[in-house]
């Protein structure tokens, strides 16, 4: 990880993950409302969780702390394999049980994207996770 961005008006550290392939560069939207996180490149690690989780739950802390939804756009990301999946669904679930609005983004043109994230958007509507939603674009 390195510093990335700092947002002067909400005091807050923004910082962006380079591990391997993958790159998540971090930001919050000119409104200071969003925290976005737009996934780039390929996640094929072995075991991704051992670096995702932790700084998943970074951002569903800083987007707690300072009123953030949190918005995850994968549409860039050219590939990622079965292990990145569950971490992507705690980060789902620690936004609905914390009632912080959360916006995943994938490229519907993509069959791999498509299938991994239709399958999230059920769990989110079975679940009722009203707070997150999972949309193609």
């Amino acid at each position: 990880m390195r510093l990335e961005r700092y947002n002067d008006a909400v005091n807050v550290f923004m910082q962006s993950l380079e591990q391997g392939n993958l790159k998540i560069d971090a930001s919050v939207d000119a409104d200071g409302q969003r925290l976005l996180l737009k996934w780039v490149g390929k996640s094929v690690d072995a075991d991704p969780a051992a670096v995702l989780d932790t700084y998943l739950n970074g951002a569903v802390k800083t987007a707690a702390q300072n009123g953030y939804s949190l918005e995850m756009d994968f549409s860039s990301l050219d590939y990622m394999n079965s292990s990145t999946v569950p971490p992507i669904i705690r980060v789902i679930g620690d936004l609905h049980r914390q009632n912080i609005p959360g916006l995943i983004l994938y490229r519907s043109s993509l069959k791999w994207q498509q299938a991994s994230f239709r399958a999230m958007a059920n769990v989110v509507r079975l679940q009722k996770m009203n707070s997150v939603e999972v949309r193609g674009v």
